[in-house]
């Protein structure tokens, strides 16, 4: 074998390790596969008693170092994985009525390759080791572990803030609601003030000229409506300005309502048995003894 040939084939099997290096799909299917084989076998068969093709050990290290230094060309890792394919796959054939083995070559390159590749992961990681590049993956982990935290800490307090602010809107919401109601409330008791003052003024105006019965029946039937009306609004405004838990007591009403019932009734009562008139009788007999008392007095002097 000439000097130009045996750089032809050195160039082809150049060649077909830089494409083993690129991708493992290269052998996913037969008719690749083959296409590889039949690359090697122009690579390392030669007739007989012709001078046999061996590839050259410091051009399988440059590949190597090519390789690893432009990740662009492949990885070493994968061209020792398909070699491994092709090394134990390969069944010899015979074309064209020769046999063809290249076996014993497959091997050599396969070993070869393989002895380089832990040569260099091994010079790689002695490299590593003495350039800091263990205490650059650990502090590059801790900041990824408090840029993590960083990010979760800032997660929570934002939806920790927005939470907040979602409660606070809804409570302005609610104060703004809270505080028309109160001015409506307050309207309404002065309202109630105003209509009772008023009713009150016109029955104290119209006294002499209504029964007593009806005056107070009807007084004590404003005092019970009023009473009911501001304790209601004022309850109402109890309920809006404190808690669920502290309601306000609801004896004085009862107590009031009781009071103003008890005089009604009792108006009542004095009304269907005339009491005010049978007074009024007696107080009449009473004057008209005085006065013929006074009368047969005054007729001795």
């Amino acid at each position: 074998m000439d000097s130009v040939e045996e750089e032809i084939r050195q160039k082809d099997l150049r060649k077909l390790l830089f494409d083993l290096a690129k991708t493992q799909d290269i052998l996913q299917t037969s008719d690749r596969e083959k296409a590889i084989y039949e690359r090697l076998e122009r690579i390392y068969y030669s007739p007989p008693n012709s001078q046999k093709f061996h590839h050259l050990y410091s051009e399988i290290f440059s590949i190597l170092a090519q390789i690893t230094r432009d990740p662009a060309l492949g990885n070493i890792d994968i061209l020792g994985q398909n070699l491994s394919l092709l090394r134990a796959n390969y069944k010899p054939e015979k074309q064209d009525e020769m046999f063809i083995d290249i076996t014993d070559c497959l091997r050599k390159l396969y070993d070869h390759v393989n002895l380089d590749i832990a040569r260099l992961n091994y010079s790689k990681e002695i490299f590593w080791k003495a350039s800091g590049g263990e205490e650059y993956i650990r502090l590059h982990e801790q900041m990824q572990c408090t840029e993590k935290n960083f990010s979760e800490q800032l997660n929570a307090i934002s939806t920790e803030t927005r939470e907040k602010a979602k409660k606070l809107e809804i409570r302005l919401r609610g104060l703004q609601k809270e505080y028309i109601a109160i001015l409506g409330i307050f309207a309404a008791i002065m309202l109630s003030f105003t209509a009772g003052i008023t009713f009150s003024n016109s029955v104290f105006q119209n006294i002499d000229k209504a029964s007593i019965y009806r005056l107070a029946f009807v007084v004590s039937l404003i005092g019970v409506v009023l009473i009911n009306i501001l304790f209601g609004l004022f309850y109402y405004i109890n309920h809006l300005v404190r808690d669920e838990n502290k309601r306000a007591s609801a004896i004085p009403l009862l107590i009031s309502n009781g009071v103003l019932f008890i005089i009604m009734g009792m108006t009542v009562c004095f009304w269907y048995v005339g009491e005010i008139e049978g007074r009024n009788i007696k107080i009449s007999e009473q004057h008209i003894s005085g006065g013929i008392i006074n009368a047969i007095i005054n007729f001795f002097k």
